[in-house]
């Protein structure tokens, strides 16, 4: 397949509907979106965004193909992933809507696609279609929400666990001097 086909289909309406960030967009709100867009590639391991720069394109991406995962350093050498983007999951808004240094890296697992929309370009949306930037936003907020119902359900299941690593630790005989 040639570059400019593969460009094509990735950017078709009918592909990009499947995915589950652009599933309330019709077809032509997706052509108008397309048309602002870019599709960028990364290699496995390649960074997208570096936790603490400020350097990095302030874009808003949609995961066509492949993972992203979300790294975090959490003590010196040490770093955790936090959340791995698959297609149809938007990524991004982190730094999209704030001039702060990047709170997380991100790495390409394998070879990644993304639909990539930048900060220039989504104020001309803004300016042009705002009836339909405000349609990305609910996108985003309906995503933001689903990843904050996932984190809310690992707090409170690692707060059970330690209550009743509390109980258990009660519970022991420890002798006194």
């Amino acid at each position: 397949m040639s570059a400019r086909r593969g460009l094509a289909t990735a950017l078709h309406p009918d592909y990009l509907r499947r995915l589950g960030f652009f599933r309330e967009f019709t077809p032509p709100e997706l052509r108008r979106l397309a048309a602002l867009a870019g599709l960028r590639s990364y290699r496995d391991g390649e960074l997208v965004g570096t936790e603490g720069t400020r350097k990095q394109r302030r874009s808003l991406y949609v995961v066509l193909q492949g993972e992203l995962q979300y790294v975090k350093r959490v003590r010196g050498e040490h770093a955790t992933i936090l959340l791995t983007l698959r297609p149809g999951d938007v990524g991004g808004f982190l730094t999209f809507f704030s001039d702060d240094p990047s709170p997380v890296s991100v790495r390409s697992v394998g070879r990644s696609r993304v639909f990539e929309i930048g900060r220039r370009e989504f104020q001309g949306l803004m300016a042009d279609h705002p009836s339909l930037a405000a349609k990305v936003l609910q996108a985003l907020l309906r995503a933001t929400v689903a990843r904050l119902d996932v984190l809310l359900g690992q707090v409170a299941a690692t707060s059970a666990w330690v209550l009743e690593m509390e109980q258990h630790l009660q519970a022991l005989p420890l002798t006194q001097k």
